[in-house]
């Protein structure tokens, strides 16, 4: 059914692979994307990996060069968190620009995250 409110998820990472901890590509941020009016945004996280510590950061800034950043939220996905997790923000906690920042703590595992956001008006 269509809701004029809902905008089309769209991720911020799909299946990205991050290597284990002092590895090639333990860290990674996405590209910036403009979520400014939005009155909700839904956030979910996901680690398809073997990875039992890996840590995401939802980011937010005024501006697209990432200025001025906050951290809006910060999730942690370990042994007994690794399907899935998701959190809501609400239009007071919203900026401009935002994107997510993540990091594979563990020194074996790899993750496999993906990040995706539903918006809404």
């Amino acid at each position: 059914m269509y809701n004029p409110l809902i905008i089309d998820p769209v991720d911020l990472f799909t299946a990205q692979a991050l290597t284990a901890s002092g590895g090639a590509t333990p860290t990674l941020s996405s590209a910036v994307l403009p979520v400014g009016r939005l009155s909700r945004i839904t956030v979910y996280v996901r680690n398809a990996g073997a990875s039992t510590d890996c840590t995401i950061a939802i980011k937010g800034s005024p501006t697209s060069a990432k200025t001025l950043e906050k951290t809006i939220q910060t999730f942690n996905l370990n042994a007994s968190t690794v399907a899935k997790a998701g959190i809501g923000i609400s239009s007071v906690d919203i900026p401009a620009f935002i994107w997510a920042t993540i990091t594979n703590n563990d020194a074996v595992n790899v993750a496999t995250i993906t990040v995706e956001l539903e918006r809404f008006r």
